[in-house]
């Protein structure tokens, strides 16, 4: 679905097929279900969350800085509601 409605991030230097390479690295750490996308978002919930939530929030961050950066505001409020909610969207303005 990412690739038919042609997600990106024009801002981030990011196409659909980084976009599309990334959430394919995710897939090989955590399970998730996409449950929306646009032309610069996509919502998920995960099943399973990665070993290393840590890391993983990091990783968030490098990819989509507007999670936090107009989101949560710290990286650490991000852990939280992802551990807690296990939803994330990710946006790029």
């Amino acid at each position: 679905i990412v690739n038919w409605r042609q997600t990106s991030a024009g801002n981030f230097s990011l196409d659909t097929n980084n976009i599309v390479d990334k959430l394919n690295q995710w897939q090989s750490i955590c399970q998730f279900e996409i449950l929306g996308v646009g032309d610069d978002f996509i919502e998920m919930k995960f099943v399973q969350l990665p070993d290393d939530v840590d890391n993983f929030v990091d990783d968030i961050y490098d990819f989509c800085p507007d999670t936090v950066d107009q989101g949560t505001g710290e990286i650490e409020l991000l852990k939280e509601e992802l551990v807690k909610t296990r939803l994330l969207q990710l946006w790029w303005d």
